[in-house]
């Protein structure tokens, strides 16, 4: 992916409001590009139901509710990353994350903490793997 579409993406779940499994379909594709062995998936049954199959290795990939789970969003978090999660009453959920050891460098408020964590770890996610300013 390109940084224009890494950050398309990840403007779309810094305006979600809540879990969105469309959302979560397009983030495990962002990871996992070759999960989708064709684009004419789109649209279809099993990508409405965000399953994702592999024709010659014969398996099925359920995405992640990254949107809705903490722990699914965690799962997105770099390996060797830090990360701190506040969530006060009434209050929108903030998370800022860094590599391990350094400054939090990028820190999100979202409306909940499973979406803070996710927007947080895929500009993480974008940070890693793609380079450049373009």
């Amino acid at each position: 992916m390109t940084r224009a579409e890494w950050e398309a993406l990840i403007a779309r779940i810094e305006a979600a409001e809540g879990p969105d499994r469309e959302l979560d379909a397009d983030i495990h594709l962002a990871l996992h590009p070759e999960h989708l062995v064709a684009p004419w998936m789109r649209g279809t049954p099993a990508w409405q139901s965000h399953i994702f199959f592999h024709a010659t290795k014969q398996w099925t990939i359920e995405a992640r509710r990254y949107t809705a789970s903490l722990d699914a969003a965690l799962s997105l978090v770099p390996e060797g990353w830090d990360y701190c999660l506040c969530k006060g009453w009434g209050e929108p959920a903030v998370v800022s994350i860094a590599p391990s050891g350094d400054v939090f460098e990028i820190t999100v408020q979202s409306a909940t903490p499973a979406l803070a964590l996710t927007v947080a770890a895929m500009r993480a996610q974008m940070a890693m793997r793609v380079e450049g300013d373009g």
